[in-house]
């Protein structure tokens, strides 16, 4: 076998303890002095608006929630929502001792506010019970660092712990193989869902590789929506609640969505909004019923894995799996009768806080990237959905690179409507040269550059959906600042999207920037990374770089890219 139990629960202990590492460290401090750098603030909540966000109103200051970052509310009692009632507390104690209830969230948007000396900040994903201790009068709510997901590498150890569990032997006591991975090729008009229901029919695991644009969330509501038709149980799992509701919201699901027939762990308020007749699972509890479709993330998922003693769904459905670690996976086939994973081992794998010298020094490698590993040594049934809906035919032949050039566009846009010089007609990436400064990671002339165009781009088109990238937090936080500067303190428009590009996975927009900063380069041309920046937008991917980037040694995939897309000096 390629890993001991040992070697799973060294693992996992590591990325617990890095975890815990940083976190302890920020909650330990005193309450106020985190309030004092931005790391807590405090809101009095206003009302729930029509599309289920939050409304808080927040004192103005130098240290504002940015939007699109990730917190922990927290409802406190009695007077302790008050930090001048703080006193010498850290966050971690205060939460301890007076803490109600809490829910993750993240900042949607800021706006102004009528009292010159406060704004209002609107804040999503409040779970509807969380909500419910909010109706009552203007409460007070703290919000501070998101929790990490240490419960979610407990459930791993212990499921890594018990090797009694059969259905988990054969994915954690594998024998490397190599590379087994000779996926056959789905175009868009082949039927993905009799060929696994008719001629896949006795297999217990089926992988299918979903690259960019490909349709793989529409071919998934297709295949759930047929299991249900037969009465089977059915969980969908994902990384991100976001991934979920994205399913959720397909037609095929429409019928079993209003008849009550999904259901969605940790349900929040504007989720609910949004989907009505979407049902809330009561205590995140495992609930299979034959007819009926679950919805939980890996971090729920897991617990069910570890704690049942039968397999209680026919269908589990693995969204976002090449998110999923190695054991995470396993935890999967304890879960159902069959299982399909979905992923694409050229995107993005799962983040993980343990430095990449101690992997690569104890060869976890094929721990951390559980798809890929499955991928490689496991003979599945696989298969690779080659027609991407997305992207014309010069983005698929440029993204094609990162998959043996076997990507075709299949997209009813294959000409880009702008009338703008910057902008290559035919869709896929332009290629913007600048002098930037050797570890700047927040270049201004490339900050104006991507404003300029942003704005002509939105002089043409108003609505048009822009997302602005890059690999560091710091380079994103700047750029945040930097466009609501220009827009006079308020909050840019929705349809304007400024992220890191392991926030962004699974984003389809109309253009999309990627800024490559001049510092530590080898991060931000990484193939898996580089792939995911590159393959968001319909129209054009503006991919702005130093001009350094000659100096460096540039990944083989990377550099065909690149070439392709008329880099021919490189």
């Amino acid at each position: 076998m390629k890993y001991t139990r040992k070697d799973y629960i060294n693992f996992l202990s590591t990325e617990l303890n890095a975890q815990i590492k940083g976190y302890e460290q920020l909650v330990k401090t005193k309450a106020v002095v985190l309030k004092d750098n931005g790391e807590v603030f405090v809101g009095i909540f206003q009302k729930v608006n029509e599309a289920g966000i939050a409304i808080f109103k927040v004192r103005n200051s130098e240290y504002m929630p940015r939007k699109n970052s990730f917190w922990s509310a927290v409802y406190l009692n009695g007077e302790m929502g008050k930090y001048k009632k703080w006193g010498d507390l850290s966050w971690s104690k205060l939460r301890e001792n007076f803490q109600r209830d809490f829910s993750d969230c993240f900042c949607a948007w800021i706006s102004k506010c009528e009292d010159s000396d406060f704004c209002l900040v609107g804040i999503k994903g409040l779970t509807i019970n969380f909500v419910k201790l909010l109706e009552f009068g203007k409460t007070i709510v703290v919000f501070g660092p998101k929790d990490p997901p240490l419960q979610y590498l407990l459930n791993l150890i212990e499921i890594v712990k018990d090797e009694n569990i059969q259905e988990t032997k054969s994915i954690l006591d594998y024998v490397e193989k190599g590379n087994l991975w000779n996926p056959c090729k789905i175009k868009a008009d082949i039927d993905l869902v009799s060929l696994i229901l008719d001629n896949y029919s006795e297999e217990k695991c089926i992988v299918i590789q979903g690259p960019p644009g490909t349709g793989k969330t529409y071919r998934m509501a297709q295949l759930t929506a047929r299991l249900l038709k037969d009465q089977k149980s059915v969980l969908v799992t994902a990384l991100t609640n976001q991934a979920l509701i994205e399913l959720t919201k397909k037609e095929d699901l429409a019928v079993f969505l209003k008849n009550g027939n999904v259901s969605k762990t940790s349900l929040t308020v504007d989720e609910k909004r949004e989907l009505p007749h979407l049902q809330d699972i009561e205590g995140n509890k495992c609930n299979a019923k034959s007819g009926y479709l679950s919805l939980a993330t890996f971090y729920i998922s897991s617990g069910w894995a570890s704690e049942l003693t039968e397999i209680p769904f026919d269908y589990v459905i693995m969204d976002e799996a090449s998110q999923a670690l190695l054991p995470m996976i396993a935890a999967s086939m304890r879960l159902g009768k069959k299982i399909i994973l979905i992923g694409d081992q050229k995107q993005l794998p799962p983040i993980v806080l343990t430095n990449e010298d101690i992997i690569n020094s104890f060869n976890w490698f094929d721990i951390v990237r559980g798809f890929n590993t499955i991928c490689c040594n496991f003979p599945f049934e696989s298969c690779m959905l080659s027609d991407t809906f997305r992207m014309t035919k010069r983005g698929a032949e440029c993204t094609g690179v990162f998959y043996n050039n076997e990507l075709q566009s299949v997209s009813k846009y294959q000409h880009v409507p702008y009338n703008i010089v910057d902008l290559n007609l035919k869709g896929g990436p332009v290629l913007t040269e600048m002098d930037m400064k050797i570890g700047d990671k927040n270049p201004i002339n490339a900050f104006e550059y991507i404003y300029n165009l942003t704005v002509k781009i939105l002089l043409e088109k108003p609505n048009a959906e822009i997302a602005i990238l890059s690999k560091f937090r710091e380079t994103v936080r700047e750029l945040q600042k930097f466009y609501t500067l220009r827009w006079n303190g308020n909050s840019y428009p929705e349809n304007i999207k400024i992220d890191t590009i392991d926030r962004i996975q699974g984003l389809t927009i109309h253009f999309c920037f990627f800024l490559i900063p001049n510092t530590s380069l080898r991060y931000s041309l990484e193939p898996e990374l580089f792939n995911v920046a590159t393959s968001r937008a319909v129209y054009n991917t503006i991919i702005v770089y130093p001009t350094t980037i000659y100096k460096e040694l540039i990944p083989e995939e990377v550099k065909n890219y690149l070439t392709k897309a008329g880099l021919d000096s490189v």
